[in-house]
């Protein structure tokens, strides 16, 4: 993980500078910078031409996990890092649509250990079970019933960005919540366009104003068994 903030400090560059290295818009630099995404492999490797094997020092692996229903469990040097995550299971979607606030509910949600890595980083996680096919289209990408996916919350002000992160999100909303694609943003209705994977269900609509979190899925944690 680059620190990219570190980067442009040391270098003495702006951000509008940096993204003309790389070939990337000044946007994009930003949404690196806030942990929206993540450098891609490419573009790491037009820093390491510019500034060789300096730029290693700068590859992040630091944990800081800022979400209090979280844990680290660092007791044996020779065992992995873990961190206990909240689950957010199929029975527990319409109470956690009313209480995603309400502190003593999330302390009672059970917990699933995810290994600490690159991708556990800054920010507060959640793990959602998916539920249903709407996410299966029997491709790489494919998110199966009951697949337990790892989720980290993104602010109320990068919503109107979400279209541009090329992830899938779990979206709690007044209806409840749903792991979709963002595939649009429509700045006149202030509305984000849902798109499943399965061709059999249609694209639909979801007010901001209606939307109480958005979720980026960072990884699927338990695969379900297909038979």
């Amino acid at each position: 993980m680059i620190d990219l903030k570190r980067v442009i400090k040391d270098k003495k560059l702006t951000q509008a500078e940096l993204a003309v290295i790389l070939e990337v818009t000044q946007s994009y630099i930003s949404q690196v910078e806030k942990g929206v995404v993540t450098l891609s492999e490419d573009k790491y490797d037009l820093l390491y031409q510019k500034y060789g094997e300096e730029i290693l020092k700068y590859d992040r692996k630091e944990v800081n996990i800022n979400n209090p229903n979280t844990y680290i469990n660092n007791s044996s040097k020779q065992n992995p890092l873990f961190i206990n995550i909240p689950v957010i299971t199929k029975q527990s979607f319409n109470i956690y649509v009313e209480k995603h606030e309400d502190d003593s509910f999330l302390s009672s949600l059970p917990t699933v250990p995810v290994i600490v890595d690159d991708n556990i980083r800054n920010g507060r996680f959640i793990c959602v079970e998916c539920v249903g096919d709407s996410m299966d289209d029997g491709s790489r990408k494919s998110i199966y019933d009951k697949d337990i996916v790892l989720c980290r919350l993104l602010t109320n002000d990068l919503w109107i960005m979400a279209e541009r992160v090329n992830k899938m999100f779990a979206i709690v909303s007044k209806k409840g919540i749903a792991i979709k694609q963002i595939t649009s943003y429509n700045s006149m209705k202030r509305s984000i366009l849902c798109h499943s994977l399965n061709p059999l269900y249609q694209d639909y609509e979801v007010l901001l104003d209606d939307i109480k979190e958005l979720w980026i899925i960072d990884k699927i944690i338990d695969r379900s068994v297909n038979l």
